[in-house]
């Protein structure tokens, strides 16, 4: 299909071609080809402004005033045409309660089609900017500038109820600086400022060294030496666990199987543990030379007749007797007979 305009054949727009260029000589759908320009080169987004201030009451404001130029921009998809959207005046909005509230910006075209922004008499926007709850999905030509979250008790937004993480900031351009924490998205950071990194992160790194090894002695300020120091075991806790549960504790030890300590000599009065060769060598200078009939104090004990306190008795019991004389020896156990003789009588 196609129109004469002053014998030129002009193709309608009902006619489709697999590839499109920019606008063409006698090209009638001049907006149309203009909006296509940057579909897919300029990604959707918002490039500048468009930023929620509080305006008082459950009032939001948009505002770009203060943004690079006085103005906002932003670039929304439209079907197969890329719209740029500028902000140049502030646009207030009033918030519900109870609810989550998503700012939205919306662009319009289609060819053919006339807005508000050509014809007062059109209820199409251009672009807009409104407010809708969040459960309201997203279309295509719409860009959230940022949701409000307002309590059903709420009679003024504060700045905490503002998210602004779901928007798509975008920068076109970048602009190189020096300052290493910018949060800005068209800010990149230059040479100086890799190096300021760079030294920041050493100056970080060799900080954390320093706390890490603190006043530890020149034998274990790395982790290879004490790596070394544990025997290289990654389990050295366990291990050491291990081999301390086989120790007797020293308030209460308690040993088990064949335990062997050193045999102190006897001379020795100490807390020292007396094995069973110190004990035999201290019974042995005990006993000495004894018979083995009185080796044992069982065995002294019965020749004493088991009497602690023999001494006295032995002594008690030659306090009554005659001291030892060699008359009386020879008077002893003689008849009378026998005395009258050893006196000389008969």
């Amino acid at each position: 299909m196609s129109e004469t305009v002053n014998k030129v054949a002009v193709l309608s727009s009902a006619v489709k071609h697999a590839l499109l260029a920019d606008v063409q000589y006698y090209d009638f759908h001049a907006s149309s080809a203009f909006n296509r320009k940057m579909k897919g080169i300029i990604t959707p987004g918002i490039y500048g402004g468009f930023k929620p201030a509080l305006a008082g009451g459950l009032n939001l404001k948009i505002t770009s005033l203060q943004g690079p130029g006085g103005h906002g921009v932003a670039s929304v998809d439209v079907n197969n045409h890329q719209i740029t959207v500028q902000q140049i005046e502030d646009v207030t909005l009033a918030i519900p309660v109870n609810g989550v509230t998503r700012v939205m910006l919306e662009a319009n075209y289609q060819y053919g089609i006339k807005t508000s922004q050509v014809d007062d008499s059109s209820d199409i926007h251009a672009a807009r900017i409104f407010t809708a709850n969040i459960s309201v999905p997203l279309a295509d030509n719409h860009l959230e500038i940022c949701r409000v979250t307002v309590p059903a008790d709420a009679t003024e937004l504060t700045l905490d109820m503002i998210d602004s993480s779901h928007r798509q900031n975008k920068a076109l351009g970048i602009t190189l600086s020096s300052e290493i924490d910018s949060d800005a998205d068209h800010i990149g950071a230059s040479s100086h400022a890799v190096k300021k990194a760079v030294k920041a992160a050493r100056d970080e790194t060799e900080k954390q060294i320093e706390e890490l090894v603190d006043n530890a002695p020149a034998s274990l300020d790395t982790l290879k030496k004490i790596a070394d120091a544990i025997n290289n075991d990654p389990d050295f806790f366990n291990t050491l666990n291990a081999v301390l549960a086989l120790k007797a504790p020293l308030h209460d030890p308690a040993l088990t199987g064949i335990a062997t300590v050193p045999t102190p000599p006897l001379s020795v009065s100490n807390k020292q543990i007396a094995n069973t060769e110190f004990v035999q060598a201290a019974v042995a200078a005990l006993v000495g030379s004894s018979p083995e009939a009185l080796d044992t104090l069982a065995e002294l004990a019965e020749a004493l007749g088991n009497d602690p306190n023999f001494a006295t008795t032995m002594l008690n019991k030659l306090a009554g007797k005659q001291p030892l004389d060699s008359t009386l020896t020879n008077l002893s156990g003689k008849d009378v007979a026998g005395l009258l003789q050893y006196l000389g009588l008969v």
